[in-house]
């Protein structure tokens, strides 16, 4: 749990605090070292999910694709969770909601999520249009910010859909 989902949303937000340098004072790009394993392991996670649910599941492209996107939506809550366990001490065990239209919450579930995702992808755009100078690792940094917002953008999908009759 402290891998990729906790470290993940840390460089995600870092990563996000780093653009108004990148794209408006043109200085510490982030260095090809830097962004292309986050390209490369969201490549093999997404393949090797994808491989090992097609083979041992034995579900449909679109049933795939849902997997995928439910398995990308816990991150923040993934890494919140941990990030809890390490600064407060004696939490006690919650159950969590599992869907049904039982009880219902009021407010939009992935709020947070949505936040963060959208501002990557306003990040991406932003790195895009203040590019000039056509520098290739400003173009890949972008493309890191979209990989990065998949997993925020996912559990806003999934907040979304949840209460919809089409999902039942």
């Amino acid at each position: 749990w402290l891998g990729a989902e906790t470290i993940g949303v840390a460089v995600a937000i870092l990563n996000l605090l780093w653009v108004p340098v990148v794209a408006f004072a043109g200085i510490a790009l982030p260095d090809m070292i830097l962004t292309i394993p986050i390209i490369a392991a969201f490549l093999v996670s997404f393949l090797h999910f994808v491989t090992l649910y097609r083979l041992r599941v034995g579900i449909s492209r679109k049933q795939t694709f849902g997997a995928v996107l439910a398995a990308m939506s816990v991150q923040w809550t993934v890494a919140r969770a941990v990030g809890d366990g390490i600064i407060k001490e004696h939490l006690p065990f919650a159950r969590t909601a599992k869907g049904g239209r039982a009880r219902r919450p009021r407010n939009f579930q992935a709020f947070w999520e949505t936040i963060v995702g959208t501002a990557l992808l306003l990040g991406a755009a932003i790195l895009i249009v203040t590019n000039r100078m056509q520098v290739h690792e400003v173009t890949v940094f972008a493309a890191v910010l979209v990989i990065q917002s998949l997993p925020f953008l996912s559990a806003a999908a999934i907040a979304f859909i949840e209460g919809k009759r089409f999902n039942d």
